[in-house]
């Protein structure tokens, strides 16, 4: 069972005809590294579900980039704000490797839902998911100091150090590049 199909029955406690499907209508994408899925002021048009590879999410401000989220093999992906809004992102969203999204477009999930209730299982799913990452992202901001969210994010994510360059990682943790090199140092002292 694909960790995508296990979601669908075991999570959104759906039955395999719906994974089916989803796997019908969706469509599949491979990025290359450095491609755009989405740029700012586009209008995001998906919700997608990451097969393979990274990618991240980021705003550019006066000449700097902002890292706000990276997602993973079997993480959901979207603009999620302008998906559901359907107007134009804030934030681009980049692949950082060879990159494979199956995706669905918002008017499919509209149509799905038509069709049936229990597709607001799958929407509601999704929201909720967005939801919690966006809250413990807002949360860690205020009760953690850079140390915890670098020491959070390397044990929710062991391989990142492998994946995101070190400017990436610290401009996530809202720190200069500088000052994740300090923390890295302590937190390895310390092993």
């Amino acid at each position: 069972m694909t960790y995508l199909q296990e979601i669908f029955i075991k999570k959104m406690s759906l039955q395999k005809e719906h994974y089916l499907k989803f796997c019908e209508i969706s469509q599949m994408k491979t990025y290359d590294k450095k491609e755009f899925i989405l740029k700012e002021n586009g209008i995001c048009s998906f919700v997608g579900f990451v097969e393979k590879g990274t990618v991240r999410s980021f705003i550019q401000k006066d000449d700097k980039e902002y890292n706000n989220d990276f997602y993973f093999n079997s993480s959901f992906i979207s603009a999620y704000r302008s998906f559901v809004t359907q107007t134009p992102a804030y934030s681009n969203i980049q692949a950082m490797s060879q990159t494979t999204i199956r995706y669905i477009t918002f008017d499919q999930i509209k149509k799905l839902e038509e069709t049936s209730d229990v597709w607001n299982k799958f929407g509601k799913y999704i929201a909720e998911q967005f939801f919690i990452r966006k809250c413990s992202r807002e949360t860690s901001f205020l009760i953690k100091s850079a140390k915890e969210r670098y020491e959070s994010l390397i044990k929710s994510h062991p391989q990142i150090e492998q994946l995101i360059p070190q400017y990436a990682i610290a401009s996530y943790l809202r720190i200069e590049p500088e000052s994740l090199s300090r923390i890295k140092a302590l937190t390895y002292i310390k092993k």
